[in-house]
């Protein structure tokens, strides 16, 4: 039973309990955003999309530091999807911030759309990174940015978790690099913190590689 409340950090809402997930979620994951967020460039007046954007925060904090930026975030889950506007309504009264839910798999917007992709704590649950990434790729504008970072890199160490909650997997940032690469992204930067676990990795979609190109 204890574990069954774990659930929901995959798909949060189908098990009691998402109401504390996504407290620990909006709590325990800013740290790791922080440590991102030295790596990358928010654009201004430009178009950011958040995936799995779960509890919101991630999308709230970024704003907070690029007022006139247009955020997005996209999440599979309807129970993540109603959290992430409740804790960004504001913004979202405003227009500024859209939430919608989707798949990774097949993002619901245009491509060239957007100036950066985040992927906070979420990339352990896509159902295949390999082409995610591509998808990701190709919402990027030329130019753009992907980041994807995690806490969790350590597969051994990681264990506790996958071993228990279904369709968690762990990537090294040799994989989490690869994934990067085989989408066609650029530039790939690895940058982790030995003392906590922490990672972000960034590639940029090359100049001249959009869909009109």
């Amino acid at each position: 039973m204890y574990w069954n409340w774990k659930q929901n950090f995959a798909r949060p809402g189908v098990y009691p309990g998402s109401f504390l997930v996504f407290w620990k979620m909006n709590r325990h994951h800013r740290p790791l955003q922080e440590f991102a967020m030295r790596f990358f460039e928010l654009p201004e007046k430009g178009r950011v999309l958040d995936v799995g954007c779960g509890g919101g925060s991630f999308i709230a904090m970024m704003l907070k530091r690029a007022p006139e930026t247009q955020f997005y975030g996209v999440d599979y889950s309807p129970v993540s999807v109603k959290k992430s506007l409740s804790f960004n309504r504001g913004a979202v009264r405003d227009g500024q911030v859209k939430i919608v839910q989707g798949s990774v798999s097949a993002l619901p917007f245009e491509p060239d759309f957007f100036d950066l992709v985040t992927a906070s704590e979420t990339i352990y649950f896509w159902p295949d990174p390999a082409n995610d990434v591509r998808e990701v790729a190709r919402v990027l504008k030329p130019g753009g940015v992907f980041a994807v970072c995690c806490d969790a890199a350590d597969k051994e160490a990681a264990k506790k978790y996958t071993d228990r909650i279904r369709g968690m997997t762990v990537y090294t940032p040799e994989e989490l690099s690869g994934f990067l690469a085989g989408a066609g992204l650029t530039g790939i930067e690895c940058h982790s913190d030995p003392a906590t676990g922490m990672v972000c990795v960034t590639g940029r979609k090359p100049a001249g590689s959009g869909s009109e190109s």
